[in-house]
């Protein structure tokens, strides 16, 4: 198995922008690596001093009830989303926007897997990179080893990942404010 490490990266880097309710939407925990995103959104929470708030974390296992978990969620009032992969996002977004909910704006919001379209989606989306190269190396080294020697014994390494910060996530908007800040100070 191959744990990443980047729900921690999320919730640092959004509370290095300033947001306190940051909110975690996944599609089930039975998923590959949804429960290790959701330690690592949990683990980063703690690591900043801010608490676990059940209400903003959601699980979107019913697709017919995803836009009434989204409207509960915005109803609990998160500053920030991390959804577990970039088409969540990129749905998010277009929902919010429909609401008249403006991203970054209104809600940060960060995604995983840095999928081709992230950089071209309005606006352009802040995600977590993975390194899809090396995971198939492991795991093609991994049926080889089982084939070759016949062991199955189960193996879990820990895999670096990248933020990829783009303009959802408020950084540039961030950025902008303390310039602001500075020049009326001067």
């Amino acid at each position: 198995m191959i744990i990443m490490r980047g729900g921690r990266q999320v919730v640092n880097h959004l509370v290095k922008l300033g947001h306190q309710r940051i909110a975690f939407v996944y599609p089930d925990l039975e998923i590959f690596n949804a429960a290790h995103r959701l330690e690592g959104y949990k683990a980063g929470l703690r690591e900043n001093g801010l608490p676990v708030h059940e209400e903003l974390t959601v699980s979107l296992k019913d697709k017919q009830s995803g836009e009434e978990c989204i409207t509960q969620l915005l109803e609990a009032n998160p500053t920030a989303i991390f959804a577990f992969h970039d088409l969540t996002v990129a749905k998010l977004i277009s929902y919010l926007v429909g609401k008249g909910i403006r991203v970054p704006e209104d809600i940060a919001i960060i995604g995983f897997d840095d999928e081709e379209f992230c950089r071209f989606f309005d606006p352009p989306i802040t995600t977590v990179r993975q390194p899809l190269r090396q995971m198939g190396k492991i795991a093609a080294q991994g049926l080889i080893e089982r084939r070759l020697h016949g062991s199955g014994e189960a193996f879990q390494q820990v895999l670096s990942v990248r933020l990829i910060v783009r303009e959802s996530c408020g950084a540039k908007l961030a950025w902008r404010k303390t310039i602001d800040s500075e020049l009326v100070q001067s």
